[in-house]
């Protein structure tokens, strides 16, 4: 009975281990296909760059090229006439440009060259895989005691991608890890520099240099400039003190007798001058003093270095899409430089690099400043704004004065339309009061007219009988001109005027023409125009009847 049980345990152990053994030897075929896949790649070509597919023989120019992409033309040339594609699509060396390479441009390409005979060359297959570029990386150098550790900073890198390490321009052979360590006094002047690398692409670092190399200069003068030696101690006039360079006595003064060098070498505390400071002057000096009860003081040397002064460096920014790079320009290439950034006059704590990255949109109102400095000098860049957010309106700036622009346009746009408004109004308003002062004096001027004609129409009827004739300032200034004396030198009326008025006649007794549609016109227009100069009357028709004579 247990052997029997026992045998379902063992077939059960022998299944689950073939199936195991049968996984493991999928995968490892897996893995060994995706091996020698990517190892079947005569090219690699990185993504959005430009790349060359070459041709892998000499090609003459006059030959016919095809070129084909998995079995499919992508050019042919023939007899000097492009047939498919296009003539830049090829070099003069007869290779395919890619250019904006993508993924799906992997593949295996091939190529027909015939020459004018028609004789033609082994088909020339070639198999491009794509790759992710590599990034730029970055190299931190970090002190600890007397040894530097130099790190890589690779950032996201793809994958299959080396490491190597250049020290001044050099590759280290050695060197393929992300970080090594140095002795620091043995490297204070070198610069490393890390690059990354795969198939398709490489990118190098930055060259940095570390500050861990201890020195010892106890103070730093710059070259060209002023420098005081400090004694440091507090003299007094009474105490007799010496200043030797290199064990040489440049200055001695035993109280107020100044035996060796001037009194102007020295400050009032004692300190030594040094103007216009020269490479030479580099080494030690040593102060001897003794007081007034003769009593030294133990001897103070100092060892001063002499170094190049730093130049004012420049700052340059790079637009790079949403990015902007702020890069410090030194004003030379000089050993142990250090390197701070101010932002908007405030230092950025983390950034000691020449260059870095920043948001264009987070940093468009700031303002960016390097300062260069060494242990004797140092300079600060001009303050620097980049131009690489996008406006809202291309060529106005966001904000005009701490307002943004679009309050600026909508008061300045609220306030023009608001002119318009108050001319238009002003306008119909004053077309509106013209027309009607238009029709009041049109008015005004009927009713005169009117008024007129029915004046002068009862001043043209004849008389009624036992009615005097009706007074009118027009016969009566008649009568006056009349009556005026022969010699009366005053002014004389026109002969048109005179004319004007008909003489009166008197009336017919037994008969009464009509008077004819000239003199009622003539009639009408009188009385309209009374007071204006007229044309003279029309000529009337003569009468049958007796005329009467007139006084």
């Amino acid at each position: 009975m247990m052997e029997s049980s026992s045998r379902p345990d063992v077939r059960r152990t022998t299944t689950k281990m073939a199936s195991m053994t049968a996984v493991s030897v999928f995968l490892l075929c897996c893995f060994a296909v995706a091996s020698v896949a990517s190892q079947d790649c005569d090219q690699f070509a990185a993504t959005g760059r430009s790349f060359n597919v070459s041709l892998g023989r000499k090609w003459d120019s006059n030959a016919n090229l095809k070129w084909k992409f998995k079995d499919a033309i992508i050019f042919y040339k023939r007899q000097g006439t492009v047939i498919t594609g296009k003539i830049e699509d090829i070099n003069t060396d007869g290779s395919f440009k890619l250019t904006n390479v993508r993924k799906d441009q992997e593949g295996l390409y091939s190529t027909e060259v015939y020459d004018q005979s028609g004789k033609g060359q082994p088909t020339k297959s070639i198999k491009l895989c794509v790759l992710d570029p590599v990034k730029k990386p970055k190299v931190e150098a970090t002190c600890e005691d007397k040894n530097v550790i130099i790190k890589c900073i690779p950032d996201k890198q793809p994958k299959d991608v080396e490491y190597e390490w250049l020290k001044n321009g050099v590759k280290m052979e050695k060197e393929k890890r992300l970080s090594f360590q140095v002795k620091a006094a043995d490297t204070k002047a070198d610069k490393f520099a890390c690059s990354v690398s795969n198939k398709a692409s490489f990118e190098v670092s930055e060259a940095v240099a570390h500050n861990c190399a201890k020195t010892d200069c106890d103070q730093f003068a710059a070259t060209g400039r002023s420098f005081s030696v400090s004694v440091g101690y507090t003299l007094s006039d009474a105490d007799t003190f010496k200043w030797m360079f290199n064990d040489k006595t440049i200055f001695h003064k035993n109280q107020t007798v100044v035996i060796t060098g001037e009194i102007n070498d020295v400050n009032a505390d004692g300190s030594l001058k040094l103007t216009n400071v020269r490479k030479d002057q580099s080494g030690v000096y040593s102060a001897e003093v003794v007081d007034e009860g003769g009593i030294a003081e133990p001897i103070k040397s100092i060892h001063l270095c002499i170094l190049d002064p730093v130049k004012k460096p420049k700052v340059n920014t790079t637009c790079e899409g949403e990015n902007v790079t702020i890069t410090c320009i030194p004003g030379q290439k000089l050993s142990d430089l250090g390197y701070k950034w101010f932002q908007n006059g405030v230092e950025m704590e983390k950034e000691k690099r020449l260059s870095f990255q920043v948001k264009a949109e987070d940093t468009k109102a700031d303002n960016f400043a390097c300062k260069v400095f060494n242990n004797a000098s140092s300079e600060v860049s001009e303050a620097v704004a980049h131009n690489c957010a996008k406006t809202a309106i291309p060529g106005l700036p966001d904000e005009l004065w701490g307002i943004p622009i679009w309050y600026i346009l909508g008061g300045g746009g609220g306030i023009v339309l608001l002119l318009i408004i108050i001319v238009i109004v002003c306008c119909v308003q004053t077309r509106r009061t013209r027309k009607l002062r238009l029709k009041d004096e049109e008015e005004l001027r009927l009713e005169w007219t009117n008024t007129e004609q029915h004046h002068h129409h009862h001043h043209h009827l004849p008389p009624l009988p036992n009615h005097p004739p009706p007074h009118h300032p027009h016969n009566q200034q008649q009568q006056q001109q009349q009556q005026q004396a022969p010699g009366n030198t005053g002014p004389r009326q026109s002969r048109s005027k005179q004319n004007r008025q008909p003489r009166p006649k008197a009336p017919e007794p037994n008969s009464q023409p009509q008077p004819s549609p000239r003199r009622a016109l003539q009639a009408q227009k009188h009385a309209n125009d009374a007071d204006e100069e007229q044309p003279p009357p029309l000529p009337q028709p003569r009468k049958k009847g007796p005329k009467t004579q007139v006084d």
